[in-house]
């Protein structure tokens, strides 16, 4: 089932506005994270704030 974990969002969220690029090993912390949830929207985020950050962990999949 793809549902949303919203606690692990929120602490997304919260790291996202704070304005500080994440590394990339918090990157694949995170990401790790959001993929014990098994939440499609966590994952989608975590890639967006590797983009920010200016990480090319993710783009494999493209």
């Amino acid at each position: 089932m793809d549902g949303i974990d919203f606690r692990c969002l929120m602490l997304l969220n919260i790291i996202s506005d704070s304005g500080v690029s994440i590394t990339e090993q918090e990157a694949a912390d995170l990401m790790r994270l959001a993929q014990r949830s098994d939440c499609r929207i966590c994952q989608e985020k975590v890639k967006a704030m590797a983009k920010t950050a200016g990480l090319a962990i993710f783009d494999t999949e493209s």
